[in-house]
């Protein structure tokens, strides 16, 4: 079993998360007026390196992590909502109980990853890598995928219902176990 860095060995992204966190009641209760010292408090991780990582029960809804890399993480129910994924690295990462809907993951890397119980619900993955992944218990109501790589993806109880994809199923050399 892998050893997954904590949090607490990096203040600076503790220090980020709470001001994310911050930036989220912000909103909520300014109803998104908001003074320039509170928009700085939005979670960026631009091209931050969380490689190796375990990510417990983290709500990142919104945050920017855009060339950012989290491979070989762990995440752990987690609220990705929203957030901006785009050119993201996520390879051999797993996620349980994690949200992922209505975000942007264009030209993202999932290789190898496995999500399971999670929500892609509305979410844009165009261009991405999917090969070798696995996907057990997922939600993707209405996502959009086009273009995606998808060789060698294992898919079991996941529902992908009203999805975007192109004409030919974007699941070939996907495997798709029944269940019974």
């Amino acid at each position: 079993m892998p050893t997954y860095k904590q949090l607490d060995h990096s203040p600076e992204l503790v220090q980020i998360f709470l001001d994310h966190m911050e930036w989220l009641r912000l909103v909520k209760e300014k109803k998104g007026q908001l003074t320039p010292e509170e928009m700085i408090l939005r979670g960026n991780l631009e091209g931050a390196d969380l490689s190796g990582y375990e990510l417990k029960l983290i709500d990142m809804s919104y945050m920017n992590l855009q060339d950012a890399h989290f491979n070989d993480c762990r995440f752990i129910a987690c609220n990705l909502y929203g957030v901006n994924a785009s050119n993201a690295n996520f390879y051999n990462t797993q996620f349980y109980q994690t949200k992922m809907r209505n975000a942007c993951f264009y030209d993202a890397d999932f290789t190898k990853a496995s999500v399971n119980q999670g929500q892609l619900n509305h979410s844009f993955f165009l261009k991405s890598n999917f090969k070798g992944s696995s996907f057990t218990d997922v939600d993707a109501l209405g996502s959009f995928l086009m273009r995606t790589e998808t060789g060698d993806m294992v898919m079991s109880n996941s529902r992908f219902l009203y999805a975007h994809t192109e004409l030919e199923s974007p699941f070939k050399n996907t495997s798709i176990p029944t269940t019974h």
